[in-house]
C-alpha cells in the first residue's frame, strides 16, 4: 500500500526527532523526489543538514525553500544563520534584515542580525539589533548576554556588568553569563566581586 506525502513526513519528522538522520534523510529526500515543492520537508532537511554541518546543502534547501514562499521570515533567519557560519557576513546581514521587514516583531532575527554585526564591526547598529530584540522579548536570556559580550568588547564595562547580571537573574545557570560577568568585573577591578 503506497503512502500519502503527508504519511512520509510524519514518518520522517519521527525519525528526525529520534535521531535516526539516516532513515529522516532517505525520507525527507524521497518526498522531495515525489513533490519538489514540499514546504515543510524543505525546511525540516534544512534544519537537519544545518545541525549536521551540511551548510551548503542547508543553504540549497533554504534557498528553495524561500524561492518556493518568498515571504517566508523564519526560511530567511534561518538562511542568515547558515550564511554566517559560513562567514558571508554581509549576505547574512541582507537575510536577516529581510526576515525583519516581512516580520518586525521577529526577535530571534533582530538578535542574529546584532550577532551579524557584531562580526561586521558594525558596533552601534549590534547594539540597537540587540537592544530591539530585549524590547520586543524582556525575557530574552540571549540577547541580555550577547549585549554584555558587545558592550565588554567595546570597552562600555558598566553595561557589560548590567546585562550580565540580567542574562543571570533571568537564567540563573548560564555559566557563559558569570563567566562574561567575571571578566568585566575583574576589568573594572572589582576583583573580589569577580570571584564569586
Amino acid at each position: 500500500m503506497k503512502i500519502s506525502v503527508d504519511q512520509a513526513f510524519q514518518q520522517a519528522l519521527s525519525a528526525h526527532k529520534a535521531g535516526k538522520l539516516k532513515e529522516a534523510e532517505k525520507i525527507y529526500s524521497a518526498i522531495l523526489e515525489a513533490s519538489p515543492n514540499h514546504l515543510a520537508t524543505h525546511s525540516n532537511i534544512g534544519v537537519m543538514f544545518y545541525k549536521l554541518g551540511r551548510l551548503d546543502e542547508a543553504e540549497f534547501s533554504y534557498r528553495k525553500l524561500i524561492k518556493l514562499k518568498p515571504k517566508n521570515a523564519e526560511a530567511y533567519c534561518n538562511l542568515g544563520v547558515i550564511l554566517q557560519q559560513l562567514d558571508r557576513l554581509e549576505e547574512s546581514e541582507s537575510c536577516y534584515k529581510k526576515a525583519i521587514v516581512l516580520k518586525p516583531v521577529y526577535a530571534l532575527a533582530h538578535n542574529n542580525l546584532g550577532n551579524t554585526l557584531k562580526k561586521l564591526g558594525k558596533f552601534e547598529d549590534s547594539e540597537k539589533a540587540y537592544k530591539t530584540a530585549i524590547k520586543l522579548r524582556s525575557d530574552y536570556v540571549e540577547a541580555y548576554y550577547n549585549l554584555s559580550v558587545l558592550f565588554q568588547e567595546i570597552d562600555k564595562l558598566k553595561d557589560s556588568e548590567l546585562n550580565c547580571k540580567e542574562a543571570i537573574k533571568l537564567n540563573p545557570t548560564y555559566a557563559e553569563a558569570y563567566n562574561n560577568l567575571g571578566i568585566t568585573l575583574q576589568k573594572l577591578g572589582k576583583i573580589e566581586s569577580a570571584e564569586i
